[in-house]
C-alpha cells in the first residue's frame, strides 16, 4: 500500500488528473461493462480496510455496501470524553480556561452524538467493539447524570 502522505487529499486531485476517460468509441465505455461483474463485499472489506482513516469518511455516502463496510472500520473503537473545570485544564494543558471550554464543548457533543446513537441503533451498537472513556473532570457530567448513560451496559 502507498504511504498516506504520497496520496491526494480525499476529493481531490492534482489539477490536470483523469482517472477514466469514456467515450463512445472506448472499448472500456460503460455502456460495454456488464453491470452484473461487481467485487464481492469481502474484496472490498480488504480494499477499505487498507485505506488510511482519513480516507473513510467519503465513503460513507458511496453507497450501503461501502457504508456497511465503511462504519465497521472509522466506529469499532470509539473515545468518549467527560472533561471540565481544573482536571480539565490540565488534561488539555492550557491556561485559558475558554479555549479549555470551547473544546471540552465540542468533544462532549460529539460524544453525546455517539452514546445516543449507540442507545438507539442497534445495528449501530454492534458495529462498536470497545469504548475508551477519557474522564478529566472536577465533577459529574452531563453524561453521568443522564439515564441514557447507565442504559449502555444493557446494549
Amino acid at each position: 500500500m502507498t504511504d498516506s502522505t504520497q496520496l491526494p487529499s480525499p476529493g481531490r486531485l492534482p489539477q490536470g488528473t483523469q482517472l477514466f476517460k469514456f467515450s463512445s468509441e472506448s472499448r472500456y465505455s460503460p455502456k460495454s461493462m456488464p453491470h452484473t461483474k461487481t467485487l464481492p463485499p469481502e474484496v472490498w472489506d480488504k480494499v477499505i480496510g487498507e485505506l488510511p482513516h482519513l480516507y473513510l469518511p467519503p465513503l460513507l455516502g458511496v453507497s450501503s455496501q461501502f457504508h456497511d463496510i465503511t462504519i465497521r472500520f472509522l466506529f469499532s473503537s470509539v473515545k468518549i470524553y467527560f472533561i471540565g473545570g481544573d482536571r480539565g485544564q490540565t488534561m488539555l494543558n492550557t491556561f485559558y480556561p475558554d479555549w479549555m471550554n470551547e473544546v471540552a464543548r465540542k468533544l462532549m457533543c460529539k460524544s453525546w452524538g455517539i452514546l445516543n446513537h449507540i442507545c438507539q441503533d442497534h445495528r449501530f451498537a454492534r458495529v462498536v467493539k470497545s469504548i475508551t472513556v477519557i474522564a478529566y473532570s472536577d465533577g459529574l457530567s452531563i453524561f453521568e447524570r443522564s439515564k441514557d448513560f447507565y442504559s449502555l451496559p444493557k446494549i
